[in-house]
């Protein structure tokens, strides 16, 4: 999926929305939504702010006294509110800044005509479907902002005291209140004519458009101190309505002179769009980012799940506009809570350890329930809410009778089984473990009797232990404990004798807090530990990497001295480490300058994350106003590696309850990624006693089968596990019906022995077929295997069938061999591509599985001499979706 960005800025003399790059403000295009009279719809009279709501955008428009909506690809829409159908929005007038927060548009309105409320000077507050909830009084608004868990709005009014400032407001909708000053200004020293206001997300401040004299920018703390003045090019200083801060560092401006990019290390500024460049003098607007989801599955690469203690949410966080922080529309939402589909009740009160594991899957602990869950985002829209996406994977209910009184950590071992520190919170006999628990019947939990085992029993290290993250460096597990009122540690455990469970004398003290800081938050790079301090009073808080070898180094790599001006580090509970070496560390504290993610980058390769620009807000509160609010637990997501985003159709070689219907091996399965639906009802047209081992859907209504036994059929008779037939639909799904013709006789073309069933079936776009056997075949001029595939070209087909044979893929050279790798099911996938199931497990170069499994061969050389690779991940997962043991006997992925 490719994610877009841009900046929006309205030009109220062309009635256009322009779009710039959000990185270096560059000119991306100048008509993206043309709103004038002569060329475009004929609606815009004066626009001022375009703003993202959702998956829309809004354009206030000061002068037709409207909001009007357009799609993310700038589709018209139509009017916010228009009930009268004259063309504007009910009961706006002089409209000007807008803002979008917790669900809710808040729009600064000047005027009294037009039905507006009160005396005109208001804010009106909209939900996303455009109804007007109504309004809360203020000065003269001319924009909003959400900061710091507040609202800021710039008030014009000259005439009243406090005039020409920012006031502070609460955030609660149509019962917002005045909560203070902001800055106070005089409209000569400081600044006159407040516009836009911007945040600066490198900093935490907050950006100021004066559009009079003394114009220019004005920068202000969190507490509304002056601390800066940017000037730009001379002549546009006096006009300017607003400035964002680039990705790059340097400064937008927009203005009565058009739009112009200043350097704010040198001051130089450029022309992007002026009347130095246009053959008309424009009249820039409000800036805005705009964020496009592309279509297709969501690419986490670098995403992080933060756990929200008082949100009670799972919240995925992703910077999708490039500009190195989560702090933008769309790019924090809700991943799991309490509004899940699949019915677990308040799964998400307090989130103390979260896992991504390998195949993509998400695992957290749960203070509040003492329960592990699991989740998998199975239709990959961005979150596992859906039905069956979540599912407890261990709790105190489990069969083995272990107790989980505070999952404190996870990690998933190179076995693939997932380990679970379980402490002791209430002073019970027993408590204070490591599990390792697995999923052995492919029910999606790890509660049955066998599947959850004590690894580690970390009473028998010290009977005060307290233990929370736990992380793996191969094979060897390293756990934080706080040990109670003894010295924190950081034990070393390996499973030395392969007894499955790691026994006192495998597990020593690796390092203790009097080298290092050792409280709640460890995690590894594959190659260091990195272990980060909880609370520092006294001095700053610290993050040490840690090297295990024949003796333990530690180096401290980053403190809190680093932060950006304005942010503050508290409580750090979690930390993390990303593919590229850069490290999550969250903050959790009681305002929104403590209320934080931080993300460390190494830009300069020097091993630690002090230099300037190293250290990036990557979520805080202070910038979004709402999120995050007491982040306390942090992991980066991995891509789900077996998620099916296209159909897959199936056949089984036994009956089977998929989602609720039961499935026989005469019938035709469609998975969507999501769900198990029927495709294809076998008894419907006679086939109760057949059993279908190879299918190839080649249009909508015409399916092409062969069967693993003599069937006899309406209007065939008898029909061999050799031969192939066409199915004609008039139905398909619940209520199958049709008939069927002969397509190949084997027995005409050599197929005569019992291990010369066809048992695996594809066509190729030239229409010759592609076929695997149940064993070894001899048909004119080829000797072949079971895990062997031929090629037939038809010179006739039907009940006479001719044609030649000759070998496809020798899957002996590609490492298939064997009765277990008998390939059973087969279908062509994108290029020359195949994908593949077999009889039994199998084993080929990077990658292994079961017969329930699908995977991709890509060959290289065809033939006798065949040559390729195997994906490293299954396409199939058929353990993941409900499947264990249930052989697929016949594969398509696609109609046609």
């Amino acid at each position: 999926m490719t994610t877009q960005s841009f900046l929006m800025i309205p030009d109220s003399i062309s009635d256009r929305i322009l779009l710039f790059d959000p990185n270096n403000g560059s000119l991306v295009d100048d008509n993206f939504i043309d709103g004038s009279a002569d060329t475009g719809l004929g609606i815009f009279a004066t626009p001022l702010n375009a703003v993202q709501v959702d998956q829309e955008i809004w354009v206030s428009d000061q002068v037709a006294d409207a909001i009007f909506r357009f799609t993310l690809n700038g589709q018209y829409l139509g009017v916010i509110d228009d009930q009268d159908s004259d063309g504007d929005t009910d009961g706006l007038d002089n409209i000007r800044g807008m803002e979008f927060i917790n669900g809710l548009v808040y729009v600064a309105n000047g005027g009294a005509n037009n039905d507006a409320p009160g005396d005109g000077e208001v804010v009106v507050v909209f939900d996303t479907q455009g109804n007007n909830l109504g309004f809360f009084d203020t000065g003269d608004p001319y924009d909003i902002r959400a900061y710091n868990g507040e609202l800021l709005i710039s008030d014009i009014n000259r005439d009243s005291d406090g005039g020409e400032d920012i006031d502070r407001y609460s955030i609660n909708g149509v019962n917002s209140s005045f909560l203070g000053s902001f800055h106070e200004s005089d409209g000569e020293t400081g600044i006159d004519f407040p516009q836009q206001i911007t945040l600066r997300e490198s900093t935490g401040t907050v950006l100021i458009s004066g559009f009079s004299r003394p114009g220019g920018v004005y920068e202000y703390d969190s507490d509304g101190n002056q601390i800066n003045f940017l000037n730009a090019a001379d002549g546009f200083a006096n006009i300017v309505r607003a400035a964002y801060e680039l990705g790059n560092g340097n400064v937008i401006w927009s203005g009565g002179d058009g739009v112009v990019v200043t350097d704010v290390a040198t001051g130089t500024s450029t022309d992007i769009y002026t009347v130095n460049t246009l053959p008309f003098r424009p009249s820039a607007r409000y800036i805005e980012p705009l964020i496009v989801l592309g279509k297709g599955d969501r690419d986490l690469s670098n995403a992080i799940f933060v756990g929200d203690q008082t949100l009670d949410q799972l919240l995925l966080t992703q910077d999708l506009n490039g500009d190195g922080d989560a702090n933008d529309p769309l790019e924090v939402s809700v991943y799991f809570d309490a509004t899940n589909r699949s019915g677990i009740a308040d799964p998400t009160g307090n989130i103390f350890t979260i896992l991504s594991a390998r195949d993509g899957a998400v695992f957290y602990g749960d203070g509040d329930t003492d329960s592990v869950y699991r989740l998998f985002d199975r239709n990959q829209d961005g979150d596992a809410l859906d039905t069956k996406e979540a599912s407890v994977w261990f709790s105190a209910d489990n069969a083995n009778g272990l107790p989980l009184l505070t999952p404190n950590g996870l990690a998933q071992g190179q076995d693939g089984a997932i380990y679970i520190v379980e402490a002791d919170t209430r002073s019970t006999p027993n408590g204070d473990f490591v599990y390792r628990t697995q999923d052995l019947n492919g029910d999606g939990d790890a509660n049955d009797a066998g599947e959850s085992t004590i690894w580690l029993d970390l009473k028998a290290l010290n009977p005060n232990s307290s233990a929370f993250e736990i992380t793996f460096i191969d094979d060897v597990a390293y756990i934080i404990d706080s040990v109670g009122i003894d010295t924190n540690v950081i034990y070393r455990a390996e499973d030395k004798d392969g007894s499955g469970t790691v026994e006192a004398n495998e597990a020593t003290v690796l390092i203790d807090e009097t080298s290092v800081p050792v409280d709640f938050a460890l995690a590894s790079d594959g190659n260091s530990l990195f272990t980060l301090e909880l609370l520092d009073f006294a001095g700053p808080q610290s993050i040490f990497r840690i090297d295990d070898g024949a003796s333990v180094t530690t180096t401290e790599v980053w403190n809190s001295t680093a932060l950006p001006d304005g942010f503050e580090l508290f409580a750090a509970f979690s930390i993390d480490v990303g593919l590229n070496g850069e490290l999550a560390i969250t903050s959790n504290g009681g305002d929104a300058s403590e209320d934080n993610v931080f993300q460390l980058i190494d830009l300069n390769g020097d091993g630690d994350y002090f230099d300037e620009g190293e250290t990036v807000p990557y979520l805080s509160r202070l910038l979004t106003s709402n999120v995050p609010e007491r982040p306390r637990a942090v992991a980066y997501a991995q891509n789900p590696s077996n998620v099916v985003s296209e159909p897959v159709f199936l056949s089984l070689d036994e009956t089977v309850t998929l989602d609720g219907t039961r499935f026989s091996d005469e019938d035709i399965v469609q998975f969507d990624g999501f769900r198990f639906t029927p495709l294809f009802d076998g008894s419907d047209v006679g086939l109760t006693a057949a059993s279908i081992d190879a299918i190839d859907i080649i249009s909508a209504n015409e399916i092409l089968l062969s069967f693993g036994n003599k069937v006899n059929i309406t209007g065939l008779g008898q029909v061999d596990d050799s031969d192939i037939v066409k199915f004609k639909a008039t139905s398909l799904g619940e209520t199958t019906a049709g008939t069927f013709e002969m397509v190949l006789d084997g027995s005409d073309v050599g197929l005569t022995t019992g291990s010369e069933d066809i048992d695996a079936l594809t066509r190729l776009s030239d229409g010759s077929l592609l076929v695997s056997t149940a064993g070894k075949a001899r048909v004119p001029g080829v000797t072949a295997e079971g895990e062997d595939i031929l090629r037939f070209s038809p010179t006739t087909l039907g009940n006479e069938t001719s044609g030649t044979w000759t070998e496809y893929v020798d899957g002996s050279d590609v490492s298939l061999s064997g009765s277990k790798e008998n390939i059973t099911a087969l279908s062509t996938h994108s290029a020359d591509d195949l994908l593949l199931s077999t009889n039994a497990d199998f084993n080929v170069p990077n990658l292994s599985g079961a017969n329930e499994d699908i995977f991709v061969f890509q060959p290289s050389t065809l033939g006798s001499d065949t040559a390729g690779s195997f994906d490293r991940s299954l396409f199939f997962d058929g353990d993941q979706f409900g499947l264990r043991s249930n052989a697929i006997a016949a594969i398509d992925d696609r109609i046609g």
